[in-house]
């Protein structure tokens, strides 16, 4: 009797494997020949705010702010296996508006507590070299604890933990997306009337 070797496994044929579960999205671009992954950075956040008084201890807190959200795209191709990477770079402009209850209400100094929404559009992204479009206004609720030091009776200086979660995503991924539940930390130039 004649010894054989034992034989070598066939490679795995590809057009019998089923289909793992996944999101809608992913199974679109799988289709398209791509999936696309992200690592966010920190967002950079910062704005103007005026305070309008309507009673000793209630005010309307609105203003602008710009973000800016940084994040790393890796494509991967599924044909090939190849991947590729790109900055991706989303700057938004938003309005907060704000109710805050001054808890400790003196001539130069406020500590107040306040809650509101706050709506942001996207005004310019790009990835690579191409550029991205977002229609959607997006949404979210915060919530501040704040401490106000006024340099003359209608300037001051803040400092402000807010307290964020996004009631909506847009169509372009970014930490806001992908994190909907925030923790931040302003400061800046307020002017009270």
């Amino acid at each position: 009797m004649d010894y054989e070797p034992p034989k070598e496994p066939d490679e795995p044929d590809d057009s019998l494997a089923t289909e793992t579960p996944q999101p809608a999205m992913a199974r679109m671009r799988a289709k398209s020949g791509y999936s696309d992954s992200y690592q966010h950075e920190i967002p950079v956040s910062v704005g103007l705010s005026a305070r309008v008084f309507l009673t000793d201890r209630l005010s309307i807190n609105t203003g602008l702010n710009y973000t800016r959200y940084k994040s790393l795209r890796t494509r991967w191709f599924a044909a090939t296996r190849d991947q590729q990477k790109d900055w991706q770079y989303a700057h938004y402009i938003g309005v907060p508006v704000r109710l805050d209850y001054n808890a400790v209400n003196r001539k130069h100094f406020n500590l107040y507590f306040g809650a509101g929404l706050q709506m942001d559009k996207c005004v310019y992204a790009t990835v690579g070299d191409e550029r991205l479009h977002e229609k959607q206004i997006l949404f979210g609720l915060n919530g501040a604890m704040g401490l106000q030091v006024n340099i003359v009776p209608m300037v001051g200086l803040y400092f402000e933990p807010e307290v964020s979660y996004a009631l909506n995503k847009g169509s372009i991924v970014t930490f806001r997306s992908d994190e909907p539940f925030v923790v931040t930390v302003r400061g800046g130039l307020r002017f009270n009337f």
